[in-house]
C-alpha cells in the first residue's frame, strides 16, 4: 500500500524530461514501519547527476508531533543521499 502511495504522488510511468530517471524503493523500519521512496535524478552536460525531486510515503502510525516525523524523515533523506552520491 505504501509503495502505491509513493508511486501515486510520484505519478509513477508519466513521461520525465530528457536526461531525467525514476526510481522507487521501499523498506520496514525495523520491520514495523512501511517507507516508500521515488527519486528523479537528471544527469546534466556536465555527467553531474542533480536530485530533481524525493517523494515520500510513511505509515508510522500514531503520530504525536507531525513536525518531528517531518524532520526525521527529510533528515533521513539528506543521509542516504549524502552517503549514495558522494560515499566511497
Amino acid at each position: 500500500m505504501i509503495l502505491e502511495l509513493a508511486a501515486s504522488k510520484a505519478n509513477w510511468g508519466s513521461p520525465l524530461p530528457e536526461g531525467w530517471e525514476r526510481g522507487i524503493a521501499c523498506y520496514a523500519i525495523w520491520g514495523k514501519t512501511p517507507t516508500a521512496e521515488v527519486v528523479e535524478v537528471s544527469v546534466a552536460n556536465d555527467s553531474k547527476i542533480r536530485i530533481q525531486r524525493v517523494i515520500c510515503a510513511i505509515d508510522c502510525d500514531i503520530v504525536i508531533n507531525p513536525a518531528m516525523v517531518k524532520a526525521q524523515v527529510e533528515g533521513g533523506i539528506a543521509f542516504a543521499l549524502s552517503a549514495a552520491l558522494k560515499g566511497k
